[in-house]
């Protein structure tokens, strides 16, 4: 699941930094009237809304069973007991190196 994740995301970083920092300055110097620059942005949009949901689809089962592994607790027992709430408090937590308790 987290390889799934972080694939997609990466795509949909990929996609955003090839259009800001190769595909506009090449657009710039195209003949106009072309119509690639319409065709390739295209793509590239398709490229990113597919890694972008690719990306949701897959992180939100990576933190239900990442929540499940730090719990203890079966899955079935999560949602009643409260145990997503510090789960997200912790990887967020992890992810800035801030202390959120």
């Amino acid at each position: 699941m987290r390889a799934l994740h972080f694939a997609a995301t990466i795509t949909v970083l990929g996609v955003v930094w090839f259009i800001a920092f190769i595909a506009e300055p090449a657009f710039r110097h195209a003949k106009p009237g072309t119509g690639v620059a319409v065709v390739v942005r295209n793509r590239l949009a398709w490229i990113a809304w597919i890694g972008l949901l690719g990306a949701i689809l897959s992180g939100v089962p990576w933190f239900v069973l990442t929540a499940e592994s730090m719990s203890g607790q079966p899955l079935d027992q999560l949602a009643s007991q409260g145990c997503c709430g510090p789960c997200y408090r912790r990887q967020i937590s992890v992810m800035t190196g801030s202390c959120v308790s």
